[in-house]
């Protein structure tokens, strides 16, 4: 990892990498500093910025990390930060954030089951059969 590192300027790719390893050997601090280096040179890419939304939630910082991972997902294709605000709100038990974030997730996979899958230990929890 290191050499590419080393080049005069490493991608994108290369940057959200080295943060994956950074995170796989419990370095959240180097692992977020090369998720933001990441997400400036892409800042289409979900997968870091939705790593960082995730950073602010681990410290604490619900309100900003939250409102990153609904712009996200509300932008974005794409599922990851879907699932990583749902989540999140289950880790939170916000029963009622979860399930809105459930229903966007439908809308962009309204033929799977997953959705009802992710609702239903919701709906035993409130007790709403």
């Amino acid at each position: 990892m290191a050499p590419l590192l080393q080049a005069a300027e490493p991608g994108a790719e290369t940057l959200a990498l080295a943060a994956e390893v950074y995170l796989h050997n419990r370095d959240p601090g180097n692992a977020e500093a090369y998720f933001e280096r990441a997400a400036k040179l892409n800042p289409n890419d979900t997968r870091s910025r939705t790593a960082l939304a995730l950073g602010q939630l681990s410290r604490g910082n619900a309100e900003a990390g939250f409102s990153q991972l609904e712009e996200i997902a509300a932008s974005d294709k794409g599922t990851v930060a879907d699932q990583a605000l749902i989540a999140s709100r289950l880790r939170q038990s916000d029963y009622a954030g979860a399930l809105k974030a459930i229903e966007g997730f439908e809308r962009k996979q309204p033929n799977t089951a997953l959705a009802a899958n992710l609702r239903g230990p919701i709906q035993l929890t409130q007790k709403d059969l």
